[in-house]
């Protein structure tokens, strides 16, 4: 049993939401942030966010030391694309741990990816997963990767884990400082993922109330097509 509030905690989904209407931006208009690119061919919306948490990414991104860059993994998901991510990793658990009960299985999943039913953090363009690049554009060290799971590295995926040690320790705690100072909160099961105004960020914040819910992909037209 993790020792903080899954994304799927009662506590954090009793979080009610007033949909405040803040539009999504394409990150990958602004040079000051990397945009990763690698999940666009499952996701090809995954450099959207609301235009408000572009603003924090800038005010982040800033904040870094000389040589060190904010890199944006991803930020929009779909609901469906959720689903799909969801529904393969508790097929992956399954196997993998001879899993059959499925609550058991759907808890284990959300340490690393939210269930699709409710609101998915990711689906409200208010999430996103981002890391620190070198100038010469490699990943700094974080002691695991944001599509590494906690099945393979032994939970060293969260943000405290006391696996982690040396360079990669110092580096989560730079990329925590930049991204708490402009306003996110972090999902202790995973380094990479920050939020401002989705069920999550309240949760953590204390607030009786969310002001970014579910956007349908639907509503937006696709910038880049699946590679």
């Amino acid at each position: 049993m993790a020792q903080f509030a899954l994304v799927c905690d009662p506590r954090v989904t009793a979080r009610a939401i007033t949909e405040n209407g803040d539009p999504l931006a394409d990150v990958s208009d602004r040079p000051e942030i990397a945009v990763a690119g690698k999940r666009a061919a499952v996701n090809p919306w995954c450099s959207l966010v609301r235009a408000t948490i572009l603003e924090r990414l800038l005010t982040a991104a800033r904040a870094l030391p000389g040589g060190i860059r904010l890199c944006l993994e991803e930020g929009y998901r779909p609901v469906e694309v959720q689903r799909a991510i969801f529904d393969d990793y508790c097929r992956e658990l399954s196997a993998r741990l001879g899993l059959d009960d499925a609550s058991r299985i759907a808890e284990e999943a959300t340490k690393y990816v939210a269930r699709p039913d409710g609101v998915p953090p990711h689906s409200t363009g208010a999430a996103v997963d981002v890391t620190l690049l070198a100038d010469n554009g490699r990943e700094l060290d974080m002691g695991s990767t944001s599509d590494d799971t906690p099945l393979h590295n032994g939970n060293r995926n969260f943000t405290h884990s006391r696996l982690v040690t040396g360079a990669a320790r110092r580096h989560r705690a730079m990329l925590a400082n930049v991204m708490t100072r402009a306003g996110f909160e972090n999902y202790p099961a995973e380094w990479w993922h920050w939020s401002y105004g989705d069920q999550y960020w309240a949760y953590r914040r204390r607030r009786r109330m969310a002001f970014y819910g579910s956007v349908s992909a639907s509503d937006i037209p696709c910038r880049r097509s699946p590679a």
